[in-house]
């Protein structure tokens, strides 16, 4: 690491993990006053207590000592000033949960520490409990003569004062032994009966002589019997002592013999091999079946065992490492010795000492030195390891690339030869001088790099001792030739200082250490404005808000101590008005000859800034709630690394917790949809070069569940200095619900349009054929389907199709007709969807029932769509004549009933009852009517009528027909409904037309032209004859002697003479032009436009003969027997003083003169001209 600063915060850390994790107690006491001044968090086991509690008190480690040990421990304290290293042992009083105290035991080990001055600030010490390892309290039954309890205590003299007046005694029903040990001393062992007195035993030794005596049998006499017995007491209560003393051992301990075969084994042993007391019995040590490994790791064979090594070679093998592997893989180390001892019969004695500790301090010492190494390389100054000669033995790589040495090359260099040699004989006597006071240097002087170039360097030579007191020179350095330069330019810069010192804008300050403001510039006295009169009455504390008083006050004790360079804040000030003012206030300390001298500061009015930053908060805070009121996401891209930091919003909308989510931006653009993932990149690419203001981009991105949401993606970006973006910050807006909206609103718009452009197609025509041939093209067109059809039933018969839109090579259906539809209308019934369409996908899957399946085969359907068309119910006037008639015919239906009511017969039966009985059963009238609704088709309200199918067609493969192509085409259908609705209406109003304008200009009763038609027409052609200057003719006839036929035959016969004259009229008038009209009664017109007057005589004489040619009798008439007419002609060019009506008097009065002259003749009009 090239920060010092940051590794010092790296190794604090470490320190601070290792101290909580350790069960001793750390602690620092003042050594004078003794009061604690720090303590570890596992004081808490230790004591009892919480660490606050106990901190509370400075004496409160000194109070929980037991009394008898309290002075042992302050007579240690008072003389480590001279030791420098405290080992003491002693015992606490610990705080219980109970009223019962309870007494622990400590192992202290403690360090004085000094400052430079060799002044003692504090002791370091470490506190461990060792209670469980001082007392070990174990039982065994011993029997006596009097079979009473005797507790016997036996205890080493190290412990027998500390412990006598505390070990209760038990009771019980045997005798029990007590046994204490103390692990640093193993000898000087005695007992203590039952009255408390010492009996001092002899050396452990001793007990080994005991092991030997064999016991023989002894013939004694009834006198020393009872001292016989005492004899044998002591050998086994000395054999039992012996054992104790070997289990109470910390170091493993086993005897075997020259086989192999345990003799002895103690406690340790036993513990450590996991071995049970039974087993030991069996277990031979040559054949040992444990897992054993070398410091190496690897696994020893059994013929290095120390034992066997020690029989093998008759010899001692001392100290020799091993590792015994645990059922649980732990390992236990262990330091073996074998002896071989050669007596009676030859054994071998074997040691173990657990050294597992040991080898873990090792491997942590070995890690402490890697991390050392580390710390040396990545540290931020140069640092050299030299002997006490002064022969490099270590460098780092700062030190390398100060002085342009390769390590290999400084690691053979002395230390001086880093300095010039006109000065390396000074720097040693320096150094030197230094070593004999103690103390460490930190001279400025001149290094040597390898390429021949001097610098300036801060060096400090120190003396470091190891614990083994071991000596070597650490050389930490700085190149300042910076430094040093710039002290340069800065003593040439005083001067200028001095100069612009009253013009800066910024205040400066100068101060006493009390406080006292002694100097201004003139940016103070206008920050503030005070004057030079007022500011020396002034103390620094006067000038400052009462609120931020105190923190001055600590802050100025910390730079007065030097725990802070300088004190930099911002403050409040108060001006001469009493104003409040916000400046930024920095005051350090100026020293000379290191001692503090002055405080100089620096005040900036930052009013204006405090309250922008104020504003900002405020906006930030809005900005805050705004966030969490449009529930948006943010997310936070660092450009260089591709890391993204994603808020908790912008998870949740994905459906992603924290630990799911992948922070990195490959795994966003991943997850993009690969339709957007250009147009996305590309914007981005846009706006980090600058050629856009913001990022903004809609795309969908997949979720947890592997659907897509629509997101709203907005951010910006920031660039460095040289204009490479660094980062961008945005936000996530879940758009899912509008894109939907409007992905709907457009479809609707595009099926509103695409039925607007159909609808305007099929209504551009009114004739029906049109219509349906445009309606089954567009539906074809718009569904990408085969064929599309239109049937309906025809006049109660069979079903024909009325339009057909084809693909080609696909079989028409256009020349069929058919007995049903596909699916009946009965169908349409019991289905309820006459107004549904109906979408079969597979023809040979389909829910709904279908018929004719062959024909659909042959016309090669695989899949349809099925669409009724209705509309609505309207009453033409056909319908209206013939509901008309119906109604007339009813009336007259009901007075014939009840005229035969009357005339019932015996059999209570009429003729109308007769007429309506079922004709052989083959339909009843429940049947018709049905028959008949399925005809003209069911209702699907009551307004609305069954009209006939449409049928889209895919005849390749079956086919899922989408959700939007069924409302389309039920969209379409609403349109075609109306559209045929609207033909049949225009078709009966043309017929309507037709038949008013035959009621208008026709007669009712010879279907010729009526009077009113007549005047029309004259009138018209009266017009167009004169713009044209041609000539309009005119002939009146008359049936000669009519009402004498009328009153001979009757008016029917009359009818019937006038409509056969009205068919011979029409018969000779072949012109369109031309028209014939009924005049009046038995009076005809016959108007000839562009006939002149001979061309009108010509025309009346047939019309005469025609008549004549009909042969209808008329006896009463007075001329001939038959029917006859007379005739009357006029003929004129129109001119204005003239009409049309000019032209009937004429013809009026020819055919009067007609009359006159005995009928039956043709008779022009040549007088004068009949004006108005």
């Amino acid at each position: 690491m090239n920060n010092p600063h940051q590794y010092s915060a790296s190794s604090q850390e470490i320190c601070q993990n290792i101290i909580a994790s350790m069960e001793s107690v750390l602690w620092s006491v003042e050594p004078l006053t003794k009061n604690l001044i720090y303590l570890s968090d596992s004081a808490e086991i230790i004591y009892g207590k919480p660490v606050f509690d106990l901190l509370k008190n400075p004496h409160s480690w000194l109070e929980v000592i037991y009394p008898e040990d309290r002075q042992k421990v302050e007579d240690s304290i008072a003389i480590i000033s001279s030791n420098k290293f405290l080992k003491l042992q002693y015992r606490i009083v610990r705080y219980s949960s109970s009223s019962e105290q309870e007494i622990r035991w400590l192992d202290v080990r403690a360090k004085l520490v000094c400052n430079a001055h060799r002044v003692p600030i504090r002791i370091d010490g470490i506190s461990t409990d060792i209670t469980n390892d001082k007392i070990s309290i174990f039982q065994e039954t011993v029997e006596d003569d009097s079979t009473k309890t005797s507790p016997i205590l036996l205890l080493n003299h190290s412990l027998i004062e500390n412990y006598n007046s505390q070990l209760p005694y038990l009771d019980g029903d045997r005798e029990k032994h007590i046994f204490e040990h103390h692990f640093i001393e193993l000898d000087n062992l005695y007992i203590i009966d039952k009255n408390r007195h010492k009996a001092w035993f002899s050396q452990t030794n001793y007990f080994h002589k005991m092991q030997n005596i064999s016991l023989k049998k002894i013939l004694i006499n009834q006198d020393n019997y009872q001292s016989l017995t005492k004899i044998k007491r002591n050998i086994y209560r000395g054999l039992e002592e012996y054992k104790a003393v070997l289990n109470i051992l910390q170091i493993g301990f086993f005897i075997t013999d020259n086989i192999g075969n345990f003799i002895e084994i103690n406690r340790k042993a036993k513990q450590i091999f996991g071995w049970q007391w039974q087993e030991t019995k069996s277990i031979n040590a040559t054949k040992l079946e444990l897992k054993i490994i070398r410091s190496d790791g690897t696994e020893m064979p059994k013929e290095e065992y120390a034992w066997i090594v020690a029989f093998r070679e008759k010899s001692t093998v001392e100290n020799l490492q091993m590792g015994v592997v645990q059922e649980s893989k732990e390992v236990i180390w262990l330091s073996v010795t074998s002896t071989f001892i050669s007596s009676l019969r030859d054994i071998i004695i074997t040691t173990y000492v657990d050294i597992t500790k040991c080898k873990k301090a090792e491997e942590k010492l070995k890690n402490s030195e890697l991390k050392y190494r580390a710390f040396m390389q990545d540290a931020g100054e140069a640092i050299l390891i030299a002997d006490l000669q002064g022969k490099i033995i270590e460098a780092n790589y700062k030190a390398t690339e100060i002085l342009g040495y390769q390590r290999e090359e400084l690691v053979q260099m002395h230390a001086k030869q880093i300095h010039p040699p006109e000065i390396q004989q000074k720097v040693i006597a320096t150094i030197l001088e230094a070593a004999k006071k103690g103390k460490n240097i930190i001279p400025n002087i001149l290094a040597l790099r390898k390429d021949g170039n001097w610098l300036w360097v801060n060096i400090i030579y120190k003396i470091i001792q190891l614990e083994n007191d071991e000596k070597f020179y650490q050389v930490i350095f700085q190149d300042i030739t910076c430094y040093v330069l710039a002290e340069a330019v800065l003593r040439e810069s005083e001067e200028k200082f001095r100069a612009t010192f009253e013009q800066t804008v910024m205040g400066i300050f100068f101060a006493t250490l009390s406080g006292k403001i002694f100097r201004v510039n003139q940016a103070f006295r206008n920050i503030l404005g005070y004057s030079n009169a007022d500011l020396s009455k002034l103390n620094l504390m006067d000038i400052i808000y009462s609120e931020e008083r105190q923190d001055y006050e600590i802050n100025l004790r910390y730079l007065m101590a030097e725990k802070i360079q300088n004190y930099a804040t911002d403050n409040r000030l108060i001006n001469k008005k009493g104003k409040i003012i916000w400046s930024y206030l920095n005051i350090s300390l100026i020293k000379t000859s290191q001692e503090p001298k002055y405080l100089i500061g620096l005040i900036k009015d930052i009013t204006q800034r405090k309250q922008i930053e104020l504003d900002l908060k405020k906006s930030e805070e809005r900005w805050e709630l705004a966030l969490r009121g449009n529930n948006d996401g943010i997310w936070d891209w660092n450009i260089k690394t591709n890391e993204c930091f994603y808020s908790t919003r912008c998870q949740e909308i994905l459906g992603y917790t924290e630990t799911e989510i992948f922070n990195h931006v490959n795994d966003w653009k991943n997850r993009i949809h690969p339709d957007d993932i250009n147009l996305v990149i590309q914007s981005i690419q846009e706006h980090l070069n600058r050629k856009t203001p913001y990022f903004t981009a809609e795309y969908r991105i997949r979720c947890k569940d592997n659907t897509y949401k629509w997101i709203l993606d907005r951010g910006q970006a920031l660039w460095d200095e040289e204009e490479n973006p660094l980062r961008m910050v945005g936000s996530y807006t879940d758009i899912t619900e509008r894109k939907q909206a409007e992905n709907y609103l457009q479809r609707q718009t595009q099926q509103e349009q695409l039925i607007r452009k159909i609808t305007e197609r099929i209504r551009q025509s009114l004739n029906l054929s049109e219509i349906l041939q445009k309606a089954v093209d567009e539906v074809r067109n718009i569904l990408q389907a085969e064929r599309v059809i239109i049937q309906r039933k025809i006049l109660d018969k069979s079903i024909i199709v009325l339009a057909e839109s084809l693909a080609p090579g696909k079989p028409s259906m256009l020349d069929w007709e058919f007995n049903d539809y596909i699916i009946t209308t009965q169908q349409f019934i019991q289905e309820k969807k006459l107004d549904t369409i109906i979408a079969v996908t597979d023809i040979y899957q389909s829910t709904v029932k279908l018929s004719y399946t062959n024909l659909l085969d042959f016309f090669q359907i695989k899949a349809c769509l099925i669409m009724p068309i209705f509309i609505q119910k309207s009453t033409t006037i056909e319908e209206g004549r013939r509901k008309k008639e119906e109604g007339r015919k009813k009336k007259e239906e009901g007075r014939r009933k009840k005229k035969e009511g009357r005339r019932k017969n015996w059999m209570g039966q009429t003729l109308a009852n007769c007429q309506n009985r079922v004709d052989g059963g083959v339909l009843n009238p429940k049947e018709k009517d049905q028959e008949k609704s399925l005809v003209v088709g069911a209702n699907s309200s009551k307004d609305d009528t069954f009209w006939g199918i449409l049928f889209a067609h895919n005849c390749s493969n079956k086919r899922q027909w989408e959700q939007w192509e069924i409302n389309l085409l039920d969209q379409l259908r609403i349109q075609l409904e109306i559209a045929i609705q609207q033909s049949q209406l225009y078709q009966q109003l043309q017929n309507a037309n037709h038949e008013l304008y035959q009621l208008a200009t026709l007669d009712g009763l010879t279907k010729i032209a009526n009077r009113r038609c007549f005047d029309r027409y004259l009138e018209k052609e009266w017009l167009r004859m004169g713009r044209e200057k041609k000539p309009l003719s005119l002939i009146m006839c008359d049936i000669d002697f009519f009402k004498k036929y009328n009153d001979t035959y009757g008016h029917q016969k009359g009818d019937e003479c006038l409509q056969q004259v009205a068919k011979a009229i029409s018969k000779v008038v072949k012109r369109s032009t031309d028209l014939v009209a009924r005049y009046g009664g038995e009076e005809f017109a016959i108007i000839l436009p562009n006939t002149n007057l001979e061309g009108a005589i010509h025309i009346a004489n047939i019309v005469q003969q025609e008549v004549y040619k009909l042969q209808i009798p008329h006896r009463n008439s007075p001329i001939y027997q038959q029917v006859t007419l007379s005739l009357g002609v006029s003929s004129m060019i129109a001119f204005p003083e003239a009409t049309y009506k000019s032209l009937i008097a004429a013809a009026d009065r020819a055919l009067y003169q007609a009359k006159q002259r005995g009928r039956n003749q043709v008779i022009p009009y040549v007088g004068d001209i009949i004006l108005n």
